[in-house]
């Protein structure tokens, strides 16, 4: 029927010495919560399935608080980690050289010579390095630099995805519409 520790959603029917009687949602079945609480009588709450005593199902309140306190910390240290991992410079540079001979403004060889340039010396930065490269090519303007090295920024911050801001680079170079417009249009500002 059910498995301990499934969560269920039950209304508190009456008040018994120590526990609380239970209607189990989805069928109705009867069971019993102990609580400390005092439970108003109509009150749904969530529960854990824990056994069956005869007839009855023996359920335990879950702690939302606490609950929400774990997803909490661990939505916080999933971004923390996500930011550790897509923020670092060599990371963003690489990626950042892959959308620039996905779309053309960089050659296979030019790639190469960056990140082989980048592995040898570490104390350069690769992003600078290929934003420096874009320059004298002379295939950006200094103001769509500007707003490229803006909007980086904004990946290494983690206020958008490196995704979104290789969406709003093909809108750049297949329409000319600049990035901060087409990551604003696109609702990720």
């Amino acid at each position: 029927m059910y498995r301990a520790g499934e969560r269920l959603n039950c209304t508190v029917v009456s008040k018994e010495p120590d526990s609380y009687s239970v209607a189990v949602a989805d069928k109705g079945l009867p069971g019993v919560l102990r609580s400390a609480e005092e439970l108003e009588i109509g009150t749904c709450l969530e529960v854990f399935f824990v056994c069956m005593h005869g007839d009855l199902l023996v359920v335990k309140q879950i702690d939302t608080t606490a609950l929400s306190n774990i997803s909490e910390r661990l939505k916080q240290e999933s971004l923390e980690l996500e930011r550790s991992l897509s923020c670092s410079d060599e990371v963003l540079g690489r990626k950042l050289l892959q959308m620039l001979v996905n779309c053309g403004s960089i050659d296979r060889q030019t790639e190469r010579e960056l990140g082989e340039g980048f592995a040898a010396d570490n104390d350069s930065h690769l992003v600078e390095a290929v934003l420096s490269r874009l320059k004298q090519s002379g295939s950006y303007s200094q103001k769509q630099l500007d707003e490229l090295r803006e909007v980086l920024t904004l990946v290494q911050t983690g206020t958008i995805k490196f995704e979104q801001l290789a969406v709003a680079h093909y809108d750049s170079v297949t329409a000319g519409v600049p990035l901060r417009e087409s990551l604003s249009a696109r609702g990720w500002l």
